[in-house]
């Protein structure tokens, strides 16, 4: 087991890359960076087409909705301009029912009920058979 083991062969020599002159370095340089900024202008392109798209689409769907809130915004303030009469009319009655000056005058418009000091007159109409009658 502790034979004798042969060296390893010598790897043949790799082909040694030719040496570029500067120019050919510089031009490549160059139309990789070139390359890259194709790239990332193609990238944002793509992206910025996809959000114009998408907020294409979003305006689209938002319109009819839009549309139907509108509607139903304008019967809302139809109906409260309805409700603002109604409660204008119902506090300027309260108003009224509640005012202390104005309890007398109330109470004989809804009821039988007459003021002591005030004197109560009866209309009693002609008739034709009255003697004073005159047309």
């Amino acid at each position: 087991m502790n034979a004798f083991q042969p060296a390893p062969r010598p790897l043949p020599p790799s082909p040694k890359p030719r040496p570029r002159n500067s120019r050919q370095r510089l031009q490549h340089r160059h139309q990789q960076m070139h390359r890259a900024i194709a790239r990332e202008s193609g990238i944002k392109l793509v992206v910025n087409a996809i959000l114009g798209i998408t907020a294409v689409v979003t305006l689209v769907k938002l319109v009819p909705i839009n549309a139907a809130q509108q509607d139903k915004l304008t019967s809302l303030r139809t109906e409260v301009a309805s409700a603002q009469q109604r409660v204008d009319q119902l506090e300027s009655s309260f108003e009224r029912y509640f005012d202390p000056q104005q309890t007398r005058r109330v109470m004989q418009e809804q009821g039988n009920w007459l003021n002591p000091h005030q004197v109560q007159v009866i209309w009693v109409g002609r008739t034709p058979t009255d003697p004073s009658f005159a047309p």
